[in-house]
């Protein structure tokens, strides 16, 4: 069974294995390359809550749910040697039972790569089996990063 464990914050170790992680699975583009730039994410949002797997006291697996432009948004990972277990899917639902909507953005297009040159898979599928939606219309496309928003709303 994963143990979800539910913070507004998270220590500074924590941080740094988030980070850690965060460059292994997301796409080089928004790596986040300092300890500085974790800091700068995490505490710029408002109404933090963040969800963590934890296995002997390391992260494993992180999704994080906060506010923005009037809407609940989310971040998840989960550390590629974990992957394929179930984890995603557990903070994936434990997020849906605390929050009445979910907003994200999913990386659309191939041709990623991660910091150490691994091709990054795009999670569609994943969320489509979550009854996530994709806003086809709503884009944030930048030379380091073409997304579209997806949404999560409780029936």
């Amino acid at each position: 069974m994963i143990s979800i464990e539910k913070y507004t914050d998270i220590h500074r170790s924590l941080r740094e294995e988030l980070r850690a992680i965060w460059n292994l699975v997301y796409p080089q583009g928004i790596a986040q390359r300092t300890i500085e730039d974790t800091n700068t994410f995490l505490d710029s949002k408002d109404n933090r809550c963040h969800y963590l797997v934890l296995e002997n006291g390391k992260l494993i697996g992180w999704s994080f749910t906060f506010a923005r432009d009037g809407q609940n948004w989310f971040s998840i990972l989960v550390h590629p040697n974990y992957q394929q277990k179930g984890i995603g899917k557990a903070l994936v639902k434990c997020m849906q039972a605390n929050n009445d909507e979910l907003c994200g953005w999913m990386v659309d297009k191939k041709g990623y790569k991660t910091l150490a040159g691994k091709r990054y898979y795009i999670p569609l599928d994943f969320y489509k089996a979550l009854d996530f939606f994709v806003i086809e219309n709503c884009r944030f496309d930048s030379d380091l990063l073409c997304s579209v928003k997806i949404e999560w709303k409780k029936a």
